[in-house]
């Protein structure tokens, strides 16, 4: 016999009440299975809420894609270890990926030298951050993306404040110092 899903209510932060076509109702606690890209967000009990049923009854869904169909609910408990190996499998390839970016980056950042967060970059290029993220997406400065945010190649923010030799806009000091020499 197939079953629908009637109604979801929350029960806990993050369980809820389920009730089938049959009047079955049943309490399912999915805080175990919530880890990975997928599921991870809906820790977060204001997206957790979030869930709805299926206008045909077939699945409970969630708006970031998250879906269980109506046989996994209707029996949770038989699939409960599968689920939870599932997500913990999950969650290490994300860290392996997460690691492999890191190491990636940091393969790179010792080829091309000194790469600094972006404010970093502004503050030391005396520029806004909002100028600084500008030039970077008009692909004014080189910048990397990393696991970790967007680094900005530091001798593209020397040249632009004028630390080098190359053409750039002179630092004030700078400035300064050749006037007074002349």
């Amino acid at each position: 016999m197939t079953h629908t899903l009637l109604t979801c209510e929350k029960a806990a932060p993050l369980a809820l009440r389920l009730t089938f076509s049959d009047r079955r109702s049943v309490v399912i606690d999915f805080e175990p299975i919530l880890a990975g890209k997928g599921l991870g967000p809906l820790r977060v009990e204001a997206e957790f809420e979030r869930a709805v049923v299926t206008a045909d009854g077939s699945a409970l869904v969630w708006p970031n894609g998250a879906r269980f169909a109506v046989a996994v609910l209707y029996h949770w408990d038989e699939h409960l270890t599968d689920l939870k190996a599932a997500a913990r499998r999950g969650l290490k390839q994300e860290l392996k990926d997460e690691w492999a970016a890191v190491r990636y980056a940091e393969e790179v950042l010792a080829e091309c030298g000194p790469f600094v967060s972006i404010s970093e970059a502004a503050h030391y290029g005396r520029l806004s951050l909002t100028t600084l993220a500008t030039a970077i997406k008009d692909g004014r400065f080189p910048a990397l993306p990393t696991a970790t945010g967007m680094l900005v190649r530091l001798t593209a923010v020397d040249k632009r404040v004028g630390l080098h030799d190359r053409p750039g806009r002179p630092r004030r000091e700078e400035r300064k110092a050749a006037n007074e020499r002349r």
